[in-house]
């Protein structure tokens, strides 16, 4: 089965609601932001935000998933041998993913998401760490 993206409108559409909401959460807490006023500033009609998300939690939840995809993604590039010389440059790429991804900014500024959000981040590198470099470094006495 072959997955194509989204159109060009889709697309944009999703971006801008994304950025909508960014904007809304570094000025209030994720629970007080409406529908209308996240339609508002994204300048999109409601109907259009019903389309793609149920509602507030459902856009957070799917920009969420999307950080881990593209999380998932850079880890995933790097294999045992890549990783065998060191971890710097595996390192230096998910510091600099964690310096420039705006959602997974907020998720550190916001208490409220961090324990949820640091427990999936370990499951993550837990599960890489068990499936892909298993046995790469040696334990030392």
């Amino acid at each position: 089965m072959i997955h194509s993206q989204p159109d060009r409108r889709v697309r944009r559409t999703r971006a801008r609601l994304e950025q909508a909401m960014l904007e809304l959460l570094r000025e209030k807490d994720a629970r007080s932001i409406t529908v209308r006023e996240l339609t508002e500033r994204a300048d999109v009609n409601r109907g259009t935000f019903y389309a793609h998300y149920k509602d507030v939690f459902d856009l957070l939840d799917q920009m969420e998933q999307a950080l881990f995809q593209r999380l998932t993604q850079l880890l995933s590039s790097y294999s045992t041998q890549d990783l065998q010389n060191g971890l710097t440059p595996l390192l230096t790429d998910v510091f600099r993913f964690v310096r420039d991804d705006p959602v997974l900014r907020l998720a550190f500024q916001d208490q409220r998401t961090q324990d949820s959000f640091f427990r999936r981040l370990d499951q993550l590198i837990y599960e890489k760490c068990q499936e892909d470099w298993q046995g790469l470094f040696l334990p030392v006495d």
